[in-house]
């Protein structure tokens, strides 16, 4: 992408090439001479802004669970732990129950930090250099 990375310009290019073959592909899967291959799609390696434009957060909302900032700082939430329940389908039911106007008329809590529809179809799981170091180590030693 020779521009900056915003929601217009992202945006268009995930309308216009990435999620139609993605989901092409997903559907459809890859047709080689020796057989079908079912493909899934991750998304891992992009960084914080490219992953809150894609799930549509913003701001210091986790972008991996929906918890908001009187959660963040209650001990024994944070001792039994942060479910992983951000997700893309989950934030386009989101928006589908009300208007998009409406729905971000909702004060930044209620609406778990989402300024806009996710542009992604499918799920993005950030991770950061430490964490995506430590995988490719940890398959490097089932390797072994």
């Amino acid at each position: 992408m020779s521009q900056k990375e915003n929601e217009e310009n992202v945006k268009f290019l995930m309308d216009s090439m990435i999620n139609l073959e993605v989901d092409s592909i997903t559907e459809n899967g890859i047709l080689l001479p020796k057989g079908l291959i079912n493909v899934i799609f991750l998304r891992t390696m992009i960084d914080g802004k490219m992953s809150g434009i894609l799930n549509g957060a913003a701001g210091a909302h986790c972008q991996l669970c929906t918890a908001n900032k009187s959660e963040l700082k209650d001990i024994e939430i944070m001792r039994s732990g942060f479910p992983i329940n951000r997700s893309i389908s989950s934030a386009k039911d989101n928006f589908s129950i009300v208007d998009e106007e409406e729905y971000l008329a909702l004060p930044s809590p209620q609406r778990h930090g989402l300024i806009h529809q996710p542009l992604s179809s499918i799920d993005i799981i950030p991770a950061s250099s430490l964490h995506t170091y430590l995988c490719v180590f940890h398959w490097y030693m089932l390797l072994i």
